[in-house]
């Protein structure tokens, strides 16, 4: 009787060492000072190497957004970000591509005359990890 306890007690403990081992992380996103409470964040997370891992959509209260996403493995992401205001999945652009509707990137970078350098938007994720975000209007 006791092996079979000492096997299961075996068997917990190799759960959650390799559950950390596998660097499972939270990542939560704060989009903070939207201009107002109408349409959703539409948020796009990639990895380094620029592929899409998961597109999200937000809900807006307060003039606020959190994003969570969870089970991540530990390495470098990226995301971008906008407030679709008219609901119609589309970041909106002027006549000369600029947008139109409040956008954003992770680390809060900003770019001149386009987006700024992916490399920028690139974080370390390697605990749970909390972002604070404010879209350029």
């Amino acid at each position: 009787m006791s092996v079979l306890i000492l096997r299961i007690a075996l068997l917990i403990m190799f759960g959650f060492t390799s559950q950390n081992i596998m660097g499972q992380h939270v990542l939560t996103i704060k989009i903070m000072d939207l201009p107002e409470n109408k349409g959703k964040i539409m948020l796009e997370l990639m990895d380094s190497e620029r592929n899409t891992l998961e597109r999200v959509v937000g809900q807006i209260q307060n003039k606020r957004s959190t994003i969570t996403i969870d089970s991540l493995a530990t390495g470098q992401y990226a995301f971008r970000y906008f407030h679709d205001i008219d609901g119609d999945g589309e970041l909106n652009t002027n006549w000369v591509g600029m947008p139109t509707e409040p956008y954003g990137f992770s680390n809060n970078v900003v770019g001149s005359f386009g987006p700024p350098a992916f490399e920028r938007w690139l974080f370390d994720l390697r605990s749970n990890k909390e972002m604070i975000c404010k879209p350029e209007i």
